[in-house]
C-alpha cells in the first residue's frame, strides 16, 4: 500500500519484480537463502536450464513497481518450503527466447523459500 501510494496509483497498477542484483531501492525487500527448483537464473534475471535440480538463490529482491516488466515472462509460484503445501506468492520471471513456456511448466520450477529438515 505504502508503494502505491508513493507512486499516486492503485494496488492493481502494481506489478512485484524480483532481480539478484545488489538494490538500494528502500521500497525493496529481500529474501536470502531460497532455492529454485527446475531451473537456474542467469545474471539477467533469466531463466535458465540446468541439469540441477536446483539451485541455490543467495539474495532475491523484491519490489512493487508501477510499470509492467517488459518481456516474455512466466509466473513462477513462491513456496514456504519443499512440500509445496503453502504458496507464498508468484514471481513473474523472464522467458529465455527459443524454450517455449510448457518446457518451465513440465520442468515445475519455483521458488522455495525454506529448505530446512
Amino acid at each position: 500500500q505504502r508503494t502505491a501510494e508513493d507512486s499516486s496509483c492503485s494496488l492493481d497498477e502494481l506489478h512485484l519484480t524480483a532481480t539478484t542484483a545488489a538494490t538500494t531501492d528502500p521500497g525493496a525487500f529481500s529474501v536470502t537463502e531460497s532455492v529454485l527448483e527446475g531451473a537456474d537464473l542467469t545474471a539477467e534475471d533469466e531463466l535458465a536450464l540446468t541439469p540441477q535440480l536446483q539451485v541455490e538463490v543467495p539474495r532475491l529482491a523484491l519490489r512493487w513497481v508501477r510499470e509492467a516488466p517488459e518481456g516474455r515472462r512466466l509466473p513462477v509460484p513462491v513456496y514456504l518450503n519443499g512440500h509445496r503445501r503453502n504458496l507464498v506468492t508468484a514471481i513473474p520471471v523472464r522467458l529465455p527466447e527459443g524454450v517455449p513456456k510448457a518446457v518451465w511448466l513440465q520442468r515445475g520450477c519455483a521458488f522455495v523459500l525454506w529448505t530446512g529438515p
